[in-house]
């Protein structure tokens, strides 16, 4: 049990804060480019961090150095692989770094269409992760890739070219 009678409250007048209402963005204008309305977002907590990224970047581009882009697999799930392979193309990105998921998520995407199966659900019926496909198509796909000397993302990405698969054009570029 909480005992309230030691609960101790403060000022709000006498506190410290992190944002203030001058910090905030401004309602965007009609046709507003994008970096219009980058420019916008206010430089405070995340977006503070998102504008301290984009400066990194380019200051290493100016600098001829490399990016490397190291993420979990929502991005891929979160239907971002579009954006990431622009930057790729465009070499603003030099390194791509996923983790084991990765490869999942881009395996579904190119051979579905879709990906994130209900984890909740799938635990529930002691189905998580048993997906026959998924699992048949990435331990093929690896298993020639190092009979090849190849590299995990190496191998998954080329099996997913040889084998034509529907939506290979959402996949992330190996």
């Amino acid at each position: 049990m909480i005992d309230f009678n030691k609960v101790k409250t403060y000022s709000l007048k006498g506190d410290t804060f992190k944002v203030s209402k001058r910090q905030f963005a401004r309602a965007p204008r009609k046709k507003l480019s994008f970096l219009g309305f980058y420019k916008s977002l206010p430089s405070i907590l995340k977006g503070q961090d998102l504008q301290n990224i984009v400066g990194a970047i380019i200051q290493a581009g100016r600098k001829s150095k490399p990016v490397i882009f190291m993420c979990g697999a929502h991005v891929i799930k979160c239907g971002l692989s579009p954006v990431v392979n622009e930057l790729i193309k465009r070499r603003i990105i030099n390194c791509l770094s996923l983790n084991g998921a990765g490869i999942i998520h881009d395996f579904e995407i190119a051979a579905q269409g879709t990906t994130s199966e209900d984890v909740a659900a799938s635990l529930i019926k002691g189905r998580f992760g048993m997906n026959r496909k998924t699992a048949g198509f990435l331990n093929q796909a690896i298993a020639k890739g190092v009979d090849r000397g190849m590299g995990l993302g190496q191998s998954v990405g080329q099996e997913m070219i040889k084998q034509r698969l529907p939506y290979r054009q959402l996949r992330f570029y190996y």
